[in-house]
């Protein structure tokens, strides 16, 4: 697995939205990082909602052709973060 490194690097209370990075010995040899934000919107009159926009960063030819694949596995991956925080939310309200 190696090393990981997740930081926050922006947050806007204002706007509702926290951007995180990551860094991770274990991530593809054609990736640099990753970049994740979070955006809170109002759903409906009690409700809120969760926008989650991923972003991978790659080097080289193999980034260029991997970027397709690898986006396909960050979505399935947002899927499951977010099911994984409305639970969270949920069993923690």
């Amino acid at each position: 697995m190696g090393v990981t490194d997740e930081r926050i690097v922006d947050f806007d209370g204002v706007n509702r939205t926290l951007t995180y990075s990551v860094q991770s010995d274990g991530l593809p040899f054609f990736v640099t990082g990753l970049q994740n934000t979070w955006t809170v919107r109002s759903d409906g009159q009690a409700g809120s909602a969760v926008d989650v926009d991923m972003a991978a960063f790659t080097k080289g030819t193999v980034g260029t052709i991997g970027v397709l694949p690898l986006g396909r596995m960050l979505g399935k991956a947002a899927i499951g973060l977010l099911h994984d925080l409305k639970v969270y939310l949920e069993q923690n309200a």
